[in-house]
């Protein structure tokens, strides 16, 4: 119980935003590597496209 504490409240956004920092990478690293995935699927496709 914080009994309305503005410092629980700062603490608690503190901590947030610590949370967001350390899962951002993985975040960053996870979309590169589906872009790379989807890049080489749409090159696949264009490709068997063009194919008689």
């Amino acid at each position: 119980n914080t009994n309305g504490s503005v410092a629980a409240l700062l603490v608690a956004l503190f901590n947030l935003g610590i949370a967001t920092l350390i899962y951002l990478p993985f975040v960053v690293v996870a979309n590169k590597a589906q872009n790379a995935i989807d890049k080489e699927e749409s090159e696949e496709d264009i490709a068997n496209a063009l194919k008689f």
